[in-house]
């Protein structure tokens, strides 16, 4: 897919809880547990991008969560749009359909986008799939 694995703590599934193409993050080992976009070039076009995604929590407690974060133009680190913590924002075993957020991107070349656990060991899973990234004007 067009996102890339952090480390040891991600994998990929052909089908997985009924859907295809579903990636994995797990665990709290910040670049091991997420994946993250290739620079996506906005050459100064868009004032906002949207990000749509599916997710799945597994075994995420209150004091778990899983965080879309952003870097633009490579300059800086990264950056938390929003976070999402078990029980409070979600509850697990449920896909959660076409969640969306937009991150402002105005005067900016680039963006990298990353989904990162915040998770407190190897059995804290959130699944992601139908991962659309657009941008606005």
């Amino acid at each position: 897919g067009a996102f890339n694995s952090g480390g040891h703590d991600t994998r990929c599934y052909k089908r997985l809880k009924g859907r295809d193409g579903v990636a994995r993050i797990q665990d709290g080992n910040i670049d091991q547990s997420s994946i993250y976009t290739n620079k996506l070039m906005l050459n100064h076009s868009f004032s906002s991008i949207k990000v749509t995604f599916s997710f799945f929590g597994l075994s995420m407690e209150e004091d778990d969560k899983f965080c879309l974060e952003y870097i633009l133009d490579e300059n800086s680190e990264w950056k938390k749009r929003k976070c999402w913590r078990g029980f409070v924002d979600f509850e697990n075993k449920v896909w959660y359909d076409n969640t969306s957020i937009k991150i402002n991107v105005e005067d900016a070349q680039s963006v990298r986008v990353r989904f990162r656990c915040e998770g407190g060991n190897n059995r804290d899973d959130v699944l992601f799939d139908m991962v659309q990234i657009q941008g606005l004007k």
